[in-house]
């Protein structure tokens, strides 16, 4: 069997591009919604070998890093570290004030969920 020609495009600052299933996967959005985000013109794609690509940046920008959170109980340690980092990346730099409030949120809900 021939083996596939599997086609790797970097986007700016060396995003990732993904076909659709894989922005499924990522985002969490329905492939359904995708196309419509492509078709509206909010979310752009190149078309290589007849499949719609998209960057992951692009992907971010338009849903958010994909919440694990949800499913933080079955996710494994590199799913989450994934996860926030992607959220680190997409935040706006904070004052120290500002990080001081956002650590104390996360820590009253982890002492919540330790002590369940």
């Amino acid at each position: 069997m021939a083996e596939r020609n599997r086609t790797v495009l970097v986007g700016r600052d060396g995003e990732d591009h993904l076909d659709l299933t894989q922005a499924v996967v990522y985002t969490g959005v329905s492939r359904v919604t995708l196309m419509r985000r492509i078709a509206d013109g909010r979310l752009p794609s190149q078309i290589v070998n007849g499949k719609h690509r998209v960057s992951s940046g692009d992907l971010d920008a338009l849903f958010g890093p994909a919440p694990v959170l949800a499913g933080a109980r079955t996710a494994d340690d590199s799913t989450l570290r994934l996860w926030a980092k992607r959220v680190a990346e997409a935040a706006p730099p904070l004052r120290p004030e500002q990080r001081d409030v956002v650590l104390s949120a996360f820590a009253d809900a982890l002492i919540t969920i330790g002590g369940e």
